[in-house]
Parts: C-alpha cells; structure tokens; sequence
C-alpha cells in the first residue's frame, strides 16, 4: 500500500495516555499467483484506497518510548489489473481490510 495522504491527532502529546486518531487516502496494489502440475498463474490488482481510517492510544513508559493498542481500517476499489488493464464495472471490487495490534511510538 503506498498512502497518497495521511494525517493523525494526537489529542494529549505530553500525557501519560495519549489517544490518537487518523485519516489517509491512497492507491494500493496486491499481487499473487499459483503453480499447479507445472502451469502457473501470476496477476496484480491495484486501485484507490478511499477512506483509510486509525485510532489508537499510545501508553508512554519513558520519555522516549510508547506503547499502545490500535485499529486500522482501510476501504477501496480495485480498477486495474497486471497495471495496465482496466477492469470492466462488472469486475471492478470494492474491498476493506481491518488490522488491530500493538503500535511501539519513539519519542511520543
């Protein structure tokens, strides 16, 4: 993913819990293939990422390190195939990926 944009608020930057909140858009592309019995597959499908969306809390241990859950989720529409197609409305898809973790923030 390649983020064209993206911004975040921090709400209490010299807090001992400091939430945050985010926003981006971009364009994204995501390749895969297969080999079966010696015959293989191989495609990328790309397209723009319309709304990218991030939340989280940073806990600060110290002054130069900070730990914290977060959620990102991210929604967009794949228009082009092997970068150089354009799918047709009909193959177009509109797709969303969530990722949840522990974000590690230096100096937060």
């Amino acid at each position: 993913m390649a983020p064209w944009g993206r911004g975040a608020v921090y709400f209490i930057p010299d807090g001992e819990v400091n939430p945050w909140v985010g926003y981006g858009i971009g364009y994204e592309a995501v390749g895969f293939g297969m080999v079966f019995a010696s015959q293989g597959f191989a495609t990328t499908l790309a397209g723009y990422e319309f709304a990218h969306v991030m939340g989280g809390a940073d806990f600060r241990m110290n002054r130069v390190f900070g730990l914290g859950p977060f959620v990102d989720v991210s929604f967009g529409r794949y228009t082009d195939r092997d970068s150089a197609d354009e799918l047709d409305d009909g193959e177009q898809a509109t797709h969303g990926w969530a990722t949840f973790g522990i974000r590690v923030a230096f100096f937060p």
